[in-house]
């Protein structure tokens, strides 16, 4: 076995490790990004290699073909290797001795593929091994997300503060059973903490204790770096993690099936975490139809703060300003403005949070937002109209890649 992870290593480098040991059983060159697929072709010649961990790389679906040649593979790792899309997965899913296998990918590809072993839903009952998942919190993201693991035949116990948010959670059927306490949290396998952000980033001494000691533990906060740095010390098997997905509503009414279908889960693991309570999580992710994205907690922050956290404010500002055109305003105001300002309109304590909670990195969004409105009102200011619609085309040919 060998591992070279988190260095610079190249394709001449791989070239080395193939002809030095020909004889590899295992090998593990994460986080690489230096290689290219000259150096997946190397890898693909190692014919007594059974396990191999490429995470954090660049390969893509012309690089991994390589490994149709290697049916000798049991265990493949290819999280991280965003250009590496649903025909890489065909591929893979044609290696007859495979049995671990982790990596993106979509509904649609596990749909065509016979074996059972990818089936995510089947992936995380055999991870959890029977026990239940205990959901803390059942507003909509807890909600949501009991919801759908229900529907998909897992039992899933509750946790929340008042008596009659518990009462009204069995009556929509969000858990097999809940608690004002966390009694029903003892033999859980997997904890996701549903919570607002304060709660996470301060967490009560209470809750932390009731989490069983054995329990891989997960998060659904908008924010990851200072979370990550308030449980991580104190629960062994946390793995930050964040579903990109929601509504405007909140509450135990809120929660709907299907919000995480088709949207990125990011998972931001510290790398001091053991590697099954990573895979629980990315397992979670995928058997809700979502698709995981592995990212470091700090650049979370900083993305989110641009595409979801900076949206809210901007929202807010623009409603705000809108109210100054009086009643007429407000009566031809259509699809066009509501779009626009749905975010805006959101739980005012949640845009409180996240502002809280991601400050360094909001500011220097609202920056680098009111730089490009400065540059707008400056060409219209001059009557540039050229440069405006120069400057709108290049607005407009961005819009499809963040869809």
């Amino acid at each position: 076995a060998l591992a070279v992870t988190n260095s610079a290593i190249t394709d001449a480098g791989v070239e080395k490790i193939v002809q030095s040991f020909p004889n590899l059983v295992e090998l593990d060159l994460s986080s690489n990004t230096n290689m290219t697929g000259t150096a997946m072709k190397l890898i693909a010649s190692l014919g007594r290699l059974e396990r191999l961990s490429l995470l954090q790389n660049r390969f893509n679906d012309l690089n991994v073909r390589r490994l149709s040649k290697m049916p000798q593979l049991r265990s493949l790792d290819l999280r991280g290797n965003m250009e590496a899309g649903d025909m890489s997965l065909e591929i893979v899913g044609k290696l007859p001795n495979l049995t671990h296998f982790y990596g993106l990918f979509s509904l649609s590809t596990v749909s065509k593929m016979t074996a059972t072993k990818f089936d995510p839903v089947q992936r995380l009952k055999t991870l959890l091994a029977g026990a239940p998942i205990g959901v803390v919190g059942l507003g909509l993201m807890g909600g949501s997300l009991a919801l759908d693991l229900r529907g998909l035949g897992f039992v899933v116990n509750g946790w929340v503060h008042r008596q009659a948010t518990a009462t009204r959670a069995m009556e929509r059927g969000l858990v097999d059973a809940v608690d004002i306490s966390a009694v029903h949290l003892q033999n859980c396998g997997l904890v996701v903490l549903a919570l607002p952000l304060d709660q996470l980033i301060t967490p009560n001494e209470a809750l932390v204790q009731a989490i069983p000691s054995g329990a891989v533990v997960t998060d659904m906060g908008s924010v990851k770096a200072p979370v990550a740095a308030a449980l991580a010390q104190r629960l062994p098997r946390f793995v930050p993690s964040h579903p990109m997905a929601g509504t405007a509503a909140a509450g135990v009414e809120a929660g709907v099936a299907g919000l995480f279908q088709g949207r990125p889960w990011v998972i931001s693991p510290s790398g001091q975490e053991d590697s099954v309570a990573v895979e629980l999580v990315e397992a979670l992710a995928l058997a809700l139809g979502a698709k995981p994205v592995y990212c470091d907690a700090k650049a979370h922050d900083q993305a989110v703060a641009l595409i979801s956290h900076l949206p809210v404010l901007a929202g807010a500002a623009l409603l705000q300003s809108a109210a100054t055109g009086g009643q007429l305003a407000r009566q031809l105001a259509s699809s066009g403005f509501a779009d626009t300002t749905r975010v805006g309109g959101g739980n005012p304590q949640l845009g409180r949070l996240i502002a809280q909670s991601n400050r360094v990195a909001l500011m220097a969004a609202l920056d680098s937002y009111n730089q490009e409105l400065k540059l707008i009102g400056q060409l219209i200011e001059a009557e540039k109209w050229d440069q405006l619609e120069q400057h709108l085309s290049r607005g407009q040919a961005l819009r499809p890649e963040f869809l």
